[in-house]
Parts: structure tokens; sequence; C-alpha cells
């Protein structure tokens, strides 16, 4: 559930922050072609991006850091 979600964004902070993907809004309004591109570019597991994906345009991605 909502647990993993959180250990997911947690584990993939650093290396979103290390390629430049530290704006929160940004984030949420990249389209699925660029998600894909960020997730390949840090290594991201597919699930792991869908479940990204699904947090971070509910609004859960605010407290990352």
């Amino acid at each position: 559930g909502s647990e993993m979600c959180i250990r997911d964004r947690q584990e993939y902070y650093q290396p979103l922050v290390d390629h430049g993907y530290d704006d929160v809004a940004y984030l949420r309004s990249m389209s699925e072609r660029h998600a894909d591109e960020m997730a390949k570019a840090i290594s991201m597991k597919r699930g792991h991006l869908l479940r990204f994906n699904s947090l971070i345009r509910r609004g859960g991605g605010d407290g990352a850091g």
C-alpha cells in the first residue's frame, strides 16, 4: 500500500536530485514519455515508476526532503 510507495520514493530521492529532478511541480507536470526517460536515467524499476506517477499526481510528493 502507501508504505511501499513512500519507501520507493525515499529510495529514489537522491538519484532524482542527482539527475536534476528536484522540482515537484515539474515532476507532476511531466508527460509519460519524460517520466519514462527519467526512470531510465535513475534506473527506476517499471513498477516503481507506475507507483511513483500515481503518488506524485495525487499530490503526495511534497514531503520529499
